[in-house]
């Protein structure tokens, strides 16, 4: 990756987690949340592709909510910490992925980073605080 490309990525990165943070986004269910998400970043003028398999020559890393020019964006509701952690693991070995969103209304502890790219969490929940 060229330090431009990780300039960019770092500042899309960013404009997501704005975005995102206090929101206040349907939590029900994690497709009404994933379309609440989406019009949430389309609001933002962020261009997105959801649910997209990740593959890289051959390799398949698994699908991610939404991707975001290089900047991946999962969507849990609930769910085991250590079984998303390893799943984000997985989407971060793929080198479409230049960084990694968690957004939950479950908020795990995670590492800042996965394979040297930056990990953020999003505490959907805060925005009904």
């Amino acid at each position: 990756m060229t330090a431009l490309a990780a300039i960019a990525a770092e500042t899309l990165h960013d404009r997501v987690l704005l975005a995102l943070e206090g929101a206040r986004l349907e939590l029900s269910t994690e497709s009404r949340l994933q379309a609440a998400i989406a019009l949430r970043l389309a609001s933002a003028r962020l261009v997105y592709m959801r649910e997209q398999r990740l593959v890289e020559h051959g390799v398949t890393f698994g699908r991610i909510d939404f991707l975001l020019d290089g900047v991946g964006l999962e969507i849990k509701i609930g769910g085991q910490a250590r079984a998303v952690l390893r799943q984000l693991e997985e989407y971060a070995r793929c080198s479409h992925v230049r960084s990694l969103i968690l957004a939950t209304s479950k908020p795990f502890a995670m590492p800042a980073s996965l394979n040297g790219k930056r990990l953020s969490v999003v505490d959907l929940s805060r925005g009904w605080l």
